[in-house]
C-alpha cells in the first residue's frame, strides 16, 4: 500500500471528477464500490465524509420519487445538506449492494456492514431515513425461466409476469453487449451450460436491471465496468467498456472514471495489467503510461 495519505489521493480524485459535488454524480457510488472490491471497507466512510463537505443542494425539481418513502413530514424536516447526504448515501449503498454478483458476497457484507456502522453513529440526521427507504424498497422478486435449451422444471403460473421480467433483464443485457450479445451468450455457454441462466436469472433481471435508485442503464453499465477493471479482468472489462459506449458514455467520462479507479488500485498496491487492455488506451485522455 502507498505511503501517500488517503486524503492526498482523494484530492487527486476530486480534481479528476469535476462533477463530484452533484448529489447524483456517480463519483461516490462507483469509487465506493471499487473500494469494496479492493477490500478497503473503512475507506468508504472516509470518502463519503469528504464528499459530504462538498455537496450541492439537490433542488426541489430533482428529488427522486423514492425519497417519498420517508413521509412528507420527515422529508420537509430535512435540511438541504441532509437531503443531499441522504441521496448520496442511498445511491452509494445501492451500488455496493448491486456489486455483490461481480465481487462476491463476503466483500459486499463487509463493506455494507462497515458503512452502516459509520452512518448509524456519525450521520444520525439521515440514518433513520436510510433504514426506512431500504426496508420499503427491496429488490424485486424477479425470475427468469431457464434457457430454452433446458427443461423448465418449475413453471410459473403467471406467464405475463415472467415475460415482463425476461424483457427487463435481457433488454439490459442486449443493450450492454449490442451486436455481440449472441456471441457473449455462446461464450458463457461454452464456459458452462448454466452460466447463461446464472447471468440472466440471478444478476441481470433481479439486480442490475433494477433502475429505481441508480436510474440509468449507463449507471449499471459503468458499475460493471469499474468492478471488472479493478478486478484486472481484461475480457470482461472490454465487454463492459463497449457496453458503456453503447449507453453513450463519453470519452471524458470513461477517462475520469478509469483514471480514478487506477489511482485507487495503485494506492492499494493492486495489480493492473494495462498491457492487456489496449482498448482502454484508445479512450481520449487515458494512457496506459504514468
Amino acid at each position: 500500500m502507498s505511503t501517500t495519505p488517503f486524503f492526498t489521493l482523494l484530492a487527486h480524485l476530486l480534481a479528476l471528477n469535476a462533477n463530484h459535488s452533484d448529489p447524483f454524480s456517480l463519483y461516490g457510488p462507483l469509487l465506493c464500490s471499487v473500494l469494496s472490491r479492493l477490500n478497503e471497507p473503512e475507506l468508504i466512510a472516509v470518502l463519503f465524509d469528504d464528499l459530504c463537505e462538498r455537496l450541492e443542494p439537490v433542488g426541489d425539481g430533482r428529488i427522486p420519487d423514492w425519497i417519498g418513502l420517508i413521509g412528507k413530514d420527515t422529508k420537509d424536516g430535512l435540511s438541504e445538506k441532509s437531503m443531499a447526504k441522504l441521496v448520496v448515501a442511498v445511491r452509494i449503498r445501492e451500488a455496493l449492494l448491486k456489486s455483490f454478483p461481480l465481487i462476491g458476497f463476503p466483500l459486499t457484507i463487509s463493506s455494507l456492514t462497515s458503512f452502516s456502522t459509520h452512518l448509524s453513529t456519525s450521520h444520525l440526521d439521515i440514518w433513520p431515513s436510510i433504514l426506512q427507504i431500504e426496508s420499503l424498497h427491496p429488490f424485486p422478486t424477479a425470475f427468469e425461466p431457464l434457457d430454452p435449451r433446458t427443461p423448465l422444471h418449475n413453471p410459473v403460473e403467471d406467464k405475463n409476469a415472467v415475460l415482463e421480467d425476461v424483457s427487463r433483464g435481457r433488454k439490459l443485457f442486449n443493450s450492454i453487449y449490442g451486436k455481440v450479445a449472441g456471441r457473449v451468450i455462446e461464450s458463457l455457454r461454452w464456459g458452462h451450460p448454466n452460466l447463461v441462466d446464472c447471468a440472466l436469472k440471478l444478476i441481470y433481471t433481479p439486480v442490475l436491471s433494477d433502475l429505481r435508485i441508480l436510474q440509468e442503464p449507463l449507471d449499471s453499465s459503468l458499475l460493471c465496468l469499474v468492478l471488472c477493471f479493478s478486478s484486472d479482468l481484461p475480457p470482461q472489462t472490454k465487454g463492459h467498456f463497449r457496453g458503456a459506449q453503447n449507453h453513450q458514455a463519453t470519452d471524458e467520462q470513461l477517462c475520469q472514471i478509469l483514471s480514478s479507479v487506477r489511482g485507487l488500485m495503485e494506492w492499494t498496491g493492486q495489480r493492473l495489467r494495462l498491457e492487456r487492455m489496449e482498448f482502454v488506451g484508445k479512450t481520449e485522455g487515458f494512457s496506459g503510461r504514468r
